[in-house]
């Protein structure tokens, strides 16, 4: 009789152990689950952030050739007013040249 309680006794006491195993499996595999499920969220979020990231380098690309298209068109500006200033100042010395001729002439008329 007392190897059938020492018996019973070990058997329940296997029982026990596969019960608590049973159930830190359980909590084990709750644990994932809420694990993968916010790995998953945090995937998400990555992949939308990723979206973004594209989406602000395009804009990002697209200011760069609007900033490239404005530095020409400014460049284009200081060569159009590099080449008026230029016309300018010969006009300005054909002025001059034109206003020391009137000027001959009229002392020339003087003398006479």
């Amino acid at each position: 009789m007392k190897k059938v309680t020492a018996v019973t006794a070990m058997v329940c006491g296997i029982f026990l152990f596969l019960a608590t195993g049973c159930a830190t499996t359980r909590y084990v595999g709750e644990r994932v689950g809420l694990l993968e499920t916010r790995i998953n969220a945090i995937e998400l979020r990555l992949d939308a952030m990723e979206s973004q990231l594209n989406s602000l380098s395009g804009d990002v690309s697209t200011m760069q050739g609007e900033l490239r298209d404005v530095r020409g068109m400014t460049q284009d500006a200081r060569d159009a007013a590099a080449q008026s200033a230029a016309a300018a100042n010969a006009a300005a010395a054909r002025a001059e040249a034109a206003a020391d001729r009137v000027q001959k002439i009229f002392e020339l008329k003087q003398r006479k």
